[in-house]
């Protein structure tokens, strides 16, 4: 088996910005059929925006893709849904909430599936929460922390595709954020102070098998610390 591309975005997807980004990243793909992801939008009252901008996107790029009605833990478990994301051979997770998208998805069938297509050399993306959700460690309460002043950050593990904790929207986020981040990592275990990960808005790293990351778009990759 070998594993296919991933990329990892600060933000921007299914816009003009990322054009150039998906279609280095897709290159390896013979005839892609992407898998749009919406779940950490799940919560949103309009969340199959993200479809909807997905398809309409892909479509101007030539690339045929599909929605997947992936909003619930239950939905996770349905054969309809495992059945379609089994056809694809490109997955991309849109940004939302990484907490909620985490305890939707971890350990599921659905990711079962996403993992052993990806293990065979399938495409997989995630963008902002999406990113967040396939690094290491995630701070799951993180709207709480940023938005609303409650509770920690509550690090949780994540799906660990990269030995990373993934800080997307990372320029703008930090001169916005800049306290709240540093708090949240003072909180942090040991391992997420020294393996994290910034990605710029409008900005992706990309993995191809075992080559070395490339970093393209419109802005940088951060490793260090804050």
């Amino acid at each position: 088996m070998s594993q296919g591309p991933l990329l990892l975005a600060g933000s921007g997807e299914f816009t003009d910005a990322m054009r150039d980004i998906d279609r280095y990243f897709l290159r390896p793909i013979h005839n892609p059929m992407v898998a749009i992801i919406p779940t950490a939008a799940g919560q949103e009252r309009k969340w199959w925006k993200w479809v909807d901008d997905g398809t309409r996107y892909y479509e101007k790029l030539g690339i045929s893709s599909i929605g997947i009605p992936l909003r619930t833990p239950s939905d996770a478990k349905k054969q309809s849904v495992i059945d379609v994301l089994g056809k694809a051979n490109a997955y991309y997770f849109s940004g939302g909430d990484p907490g909620y998208v985490l305890s939707t998805i971890q350990d599921s069938p659905a990711w079962e599936t996403i993992y052993s297509r990806f293990r065979e050399g399938a495409a997989l993306a995630g963008s902002s929460a999406g990113a967040m959700l396939l690094g290491s460690w995630i701070p799951a309460n993180i709207r709480s922390v940023f938005f609303q002043d409650g509770k920690g950050p509550g690090w949780t593990k994540a799906l660990g595709l990269v030995p990373y904790t993934i800080w997307p929207h990372f320029d703008w986020g930090l001169k916005t954020f800049k306290d709240k981040i540093e708090r949240s990592m003072n909180e942090a275990p040991e391992e997420v102070k020294t393996n994290w990960l910034g990605i710029d808005e409008n900005t992706a790293v990309i993995w191809n098998g075992n080559e070395k990351p490339v970093v393209i778009g419109r802005g940088k990759a951060h490793w260090g610390k804050i």
